[in-house]
Formats: structure tokens, C-alpha cells, sequence
């Protein structure tokens, strides 16, 4: 088992690039999807201003199931009217954690025939914690699937961690019904 202190130590290496890798290959897609993840966390459904960041990265299934459930939530702002509908609010790229991220990412496994994943270790740093509180760093463990898209591409097609997809996660939010019943 890691202990804390080898875990630290490895965070503090390089971990993603500050600037954008190509994105030819698995690992420049992931270590740019990392980048993102660590500088710029997305919480929520991304808006329009983050697709372009986000396009080359995601496939084609992943980005039609985040619009589906934009338009979802836009559908259900307008039903709810004054009051919060349901919202997606997490951070969808690494599922846990907030405050300061440092993470790191395994070695690409091939799964099958244009497919694979990476394991992304990450820590959430809590500044507001005094050193030494047990919930200053709390680490966390995500799945990124690959695959190979049609133009020859690698391209994140899902985010998981523990038991939990996102896919599905959308899937089950686009399947919310379009009313609302008072409190």
C-alpha cells in the first residue's frame, strides 16, 4: 500500500503539461484532459465557451450525451421556473474531490480492438483544513475509457469512478420527466 508520503511525492512530478500536447496519440488526449481537470475543473455541464477546449478530447457519444443533457436542463429551467431544477453539478472529469487537485495518470491499458484506459490518481487538497487534519488530502481513484473514433482518433468516451459512469449519469438525467411538483 502507498503510504501518504510517496503518494505526495509523486503528485508533485510533472503531471500534465501546462501547455496542450498534441492529441495524435491516447496519452496526449488524456494528459490534455488531465491539464484541464487539474487547471480549469468543470463542474457542471459544459457551456458553450468550453466545446471548443473540450471537441478534439471527447468522442462523439460523450459529446452528444453532454448537449443531450444541456438541452435537458435548459427544458427544465424554463419548467421550474423561479425554484433550482435538478442541475448537474459535480466535477464531471474527475468525479470527487474540490479545492486544489493534483493528480497523475497510470499507464495506458488497452481493453480491446481501439479501446483502453487510463487510471487517473488524484488528490483533493483542502487548503481550509490545518496541516495534518485528516480531511486536509483525500485521494481518489477515476477511470477514463478510450477508443479509437472513426477518423482514427483517440477520444475520451467515458468517466468513471468506482461503479458510476457518466454516460449513464446522463442518460438517467435526460430520462427526468418535464414537470414539477411543489415541495
Amino acid at each position: 500500500m502507498k503510504t501518504c508520503l510517496a503518494w505526495l511525492l509523486a503528485l508533485a512530478l510533472p503531471a500534465a503539461s501546462a501547455q496542450p500536447l498534441p492529441t495524435d496519440s491516447a496519452e496526449g488526449v488524456a494528459r490534455n484532459l488531465l491539464r484541464i481537470a487539474l487547471t480549469a475543473p468543470l463542474y457542471g455541464l459544459p457551456r458553450a465557451e468550453r466545446d471548443a477546449e473540450l471537441q478534439p478530447l471527447l468522442s462523439q457519444d460523450l459529446r452528444a450525451a453532454l448537449l443531450a443533457a444541456r438541452e435537458h436542463e435548459a427544458a427544465l429551467a424554463k419548467v421550474y421556473g423561479e425554484e433550482k431544477p435538478p442541475l448537474i453539478e459535480h466535477m464531471l472529469l474527475l468525479p470527487s474531490g474540490e479545492g486544489d487537485l493534483e493528480g497523475q495518470l497510470s499507464t495506458f491499458q488497452p481493453s480491446g480492438e481501439g479501446t483502453g484506459e487510463y487510471q487517473v490518481q488524484y488528490a483533493s487538497i483542502d487548503a481550509r483544513q490545518p496541516r495534518g487534519h485528516a480531511f486536509r488530502v483525500l485521494f481518489f481513484e477515476a477511470r477514463w475509457l478510450l477508443r479509437r473514433e472513426s477518423d482514427g482518433q483517440w477520444r475520451v468516451d467515458d468517466v468513471c469512478e468506482a461503479q458510476s459512469c457518466l454516460r449513464a449519469q446522463l442518460d438517467e438525467y435526460v430520462a427526468l420527466p418535464l414537470t414539477y411538483e411543489p415541495g
